[in-house]
């Protein structure tokens, strides 16, 4: 979706009637972000070059009198959008809230009577009376200490069911709410709905790496509402924070974590990256390359959804497909291991050894705590031994079992049988093993706090 736009584009249609409506193409033509993911930085391009369809998009998105009009020119499901029954019962919670608020003498549009009643709001549409006790606290504080039993009685949107990823997104979050089946990804997106709905400035926000992004028990006051989530080599998260930057400094803090802001043609990109991972984990693989596909089509510059394109061909067997998207996200994020060894086991599927060895020892160099890059190193070096006549095998067993070790000292399992066999190969070609990598020195270095720890421990 790069390039001005054309007659050929299915949102030509859209262009021309936003010009009717008096739009210029100077308030189109604004640019979009470039994601730099080795510097984490974001930079604006294509301003001023002519309108493109990504910077039509995030126009036409974030304007819902615009919407169902995509969603028809596109057939791209628009997350969250509302249908007029569940605004409604969202402006008659938002009015109701506000008016509870304003009664017990918050200032109407302060940052902490908007605290508050996007605090509301969130347990209104969680429509269950699962609230933490910092957040009943901030309730009580706010003179509504009996919101939860109030939604109970008058109604809410639905309970957001965790259902272990088995369910695939509905054609819209709020379907999957109503129908029991929301994931955190759709809780999240139905909230930025409901919270800019009420009038409140809630974003999609994305937190990268992987990894937990945010956390059930974070109070009001910090401003995340979403729960925590993890996927599978994903860096999605929506949150509807009212003010992002707040959240920065504490992640940054952990050192691991990089959040910035998502246009909304990033937001529905993201929409369908976590629903082709939806149908991965289901194994519907065929239904993920879809998904990709249309992720890549909004925002091809998506190291995330090139590797996950990539791992859906994998699956299928596609190898030279697979290969090409991983290294199309190896590209677009140097830094990015897990494309790197992805991109190695590929190649050693397809018998090319020698490029394997090259992705495996650069996944190794640029995650060196990353265990599964050394267990690659070591079984591509236990293959070379195998094809090599016996007075060249040794070195290869020696580089095996050291890479063995230390992927035995990153993790927490047993001295791996494959490793045991080439020490013994490698006392019967030299007559001894080196004392260093002898099984007996072998320790597991201590567990390494995982983010969410870290973060629970700045509390």
């Amino acid at each position: 979706m790069t390039g001005p736009i054309n007659s050929n584009s299915p949102l030509y249609p859209l262009y021309l009637k936003a010009k009717a409506d008096g739009v210029t193409d100077k308030e189109l033509d604004t640019g979009y972000p470039k994601t730099d993911y080795v510097n984490q930085t974001r930079t604006t391009v294509g301003q001023g070059d002519g309108v493109e369809d990504r910077e039509l998009l995030d126009y036409l998105l974030e304007r819902d009198k615009y919407q169902l009009e995509v969603r028809r020119a596109t057939h791209y499901e628009i997350p969250w959008r509302l249908d007029d029954m569940t605004k409604r019962r969202v402006d008659w919670a938002g009015d109701r809230f506000k008016a509870l608020l304003a009664a017990r003498g918050w200032q109407t549009g302060t940052d902490a009577f908007n605290e508050r009643l996007a605090l509301a709001l969130y347990v209104f549409v969680r429509s269950d009376k699962e609230i933490s006790d910092r957040s009943a606290r901030e309730l009580e504080k706010a003179g509504l200490a009996g919101v939860g039993d109030y939604i109970e009685k008058n109604g809410g949107l639905g309970a957001a069911k965790l259902v272990d990823g088995k369910c695939a997104l509905e054609s819209t979050a709020a379907q999957a709410l109503e129908r029991g089946c929301g994931e955190c990804t759709e809780k999240s997106y139905i909230l930025y709905s409901v919270f800019r709905q009420a009038g409140l400035q809630a974003k999609l926000v994305t937190i990268t790496p992987n990894h937990v992004i945010s956390r059930e028990y974070a109070t009001p006051l910090e401003r995340h509402m979403a729960v925590a989530l993890h996927l599978d080599r994903g860096r999605r998260i929506f949150d509807p924070s009212l003010r992002q930057s707040d959240a920065e400094p504490k992640y940054k803090k952990v050192g691991v974590y990089w959040l910035y802001e998502l246009t909304p043609s990033e937001g529905l990109s993201a929409y369908y990256l976590n629903l082709g991972l939806s149908y991965h984990r289901q194994k519907q693989y065929i239904a993920a390359l879809k998904q990709f596909r249309a992720a890549l089509d909004i925002t091809p510059d998506d190291s995330d959804a090139h590797h996950s394109l990539g791992n859906a061909y994998e699956m299928l067997g596609e190898h030279p497909q697979a290969q090409q998207e991983y290294y199309a996200a190896a590209k677009l994020d140097p830094g990015n291991y897990y494309a790197q060894i992805d991109l190695g086991s590929s190649y050693w599927r397809v018998g090319h050894l020698a490029a394997a060895e090259a992705r495996y020892s650069l996944a190794a160099s640029l995650g060196p705590d990353y265990a599964a890059a050394h267990t690659a190193r070591a079984n591509i070096a236990l293959q070379f031994a195998g094809l090599l006549a016996p007075d060249k095998k040794l070195d290869h067993y020696l580089d095996a079992v050291k890479e063995f070790k230390r992927s035995y000292e990153l993790g927490q399992g047993p001295v791996p049988g494959e490793a045991l066999k080439a020490l013994e190969r490698i006392k019967s070609l030299s007559g001894t093993i080196p004392p260093e990598l002898a099984p007996e020195k072998w320790r597991h270095l201590p567990v390494k706090k995982s983010a969410a720890e870290a973060i629970a421990g700045m509390e």
